[in-house]
């Protein structure tokens, strides 16, 4: 006898492709969600990319913003500082002839010591000019003296205007009067 295999019948069947049907639908619903989810990851990458560039930016315009602001701060500063030089500079000349055991010279003297501490507290120190090798970074040569000496040639001969630094920052240059070799 010949085995027939049974064919289901349209019934049983119908269940079948029914779950078919069903399973396909929801492959699809999967492929499709995969999509979105993918397309989603994506945009959420570059979305983390862009707060990171922005946050660089930003991190970037803050260093920048406070170096402009240091600078502009310490340009004020200088320039406040340098407009008081000149009252030291009278100071210092009022001091040279004066008679250091008169009370009113005293007190002079006592304001100008007072006046280069405060200046020394913000930075302010005068630069050691006599007897050294002319620097243009350092000096301003407005006269020339000849000399025979070769130990001489190019040394600060006079000091006419005495030069302050502010930290490493020339704040004044000296004025000086050069040795210069016959």
């Amino acid at each position: 006898m010949k085995d027939k295999k049974k064919e289901p019948t349209k019934e049983a069947q119908e269940p079948e492709l029914q779950a078919e049907v069903e399973t396909a639908e929801l492959d699809s619903q999967i492929g499709e969600l995969q999509k979105v989810i993918d397309t989603l990851t994506q945009q959420k990458d570059e979305m983390v990319q862009l707060a990171q560039r922005v946050q660089a930016d930003f991190d970037n315009y803050r260093r920048r913003n406070q170096s402009v602001r240091k600078d502009a701060l310490d340009e004020g500063r200088g320039e406040a500082l340098l407009s008081m030089l000149p009252v030291v500079d009278n100071f210092e000349r009022a001091l040279e002839g004066a008679n250091l055991e008169d009370p009113f010279a005293q007190g002079v003297q006592n304001i100008y010591k007072q006046f280069i501490a405060a200046l020394e507290t913000q930075g302010v120190t005068k630069m050691e000019t006599a007897g050294t090798d002319f620097d243009p970074n350092l000096h301003n040569a407005v006269m020339q003296e000849p000399t025979e000496k070769d130990e001489e040639n190019g040394k600060v001969a006079e000091v006419f205007q005495e030069g302050y630094r502010i930290g490493e920052k020339v704040l004044r240059h000296s004025m000086v009067k050069v040795y210069i070799k016959n």
